[in-house]
């Protein structure tokens, strides 16, 4: 199963949908002390309306919450090569069908 190609996040952006797809971005939430993880309005505000209800630049705050997105995406897709390499398991024992006997 491939990763999707990442998308460039936007002031658009729903903050829940964001935090849904890239769990990774509720750090900079977190640093930039927006109270948008668990708050119930998260999924009526835009990326836009927190910066401008924090006093935040938009366009930072948008930056640095796509990087930490992109990052997570990276982390992902080096777990997938690292679990892909892993020897697969062809044939599971069963007790119940032990032929040997």
């Amino acid at each position: 199963m491939s990763m999707p190609e990442p998308q460039q996040i936007s002031q658009n952006w729903i903050v829940s949908e964001t935090l849904r797809r890239h769990p990774g971005t509720s750090r900079v939430f977190l640093e930039k002390e927006t109270f948008c993880v668990g708050c119930y309005m998260a999924r009526f505000c835009t990326l836009g309306d927190v910066a401008q209800a924090f006093g935040l630049e938009t366009e930072t705050l948008v930056a640095e919450i796509d990087q930490a997105a992109a990052n997570e995406i990276q982390q992902r897709k080096k777990e997938q090569t690292v679990f892909a390499a892993l020897p697969q398991e062809k044939e599971v024992w069963d007790p119940g069908n032990d032929q040997a006997g």
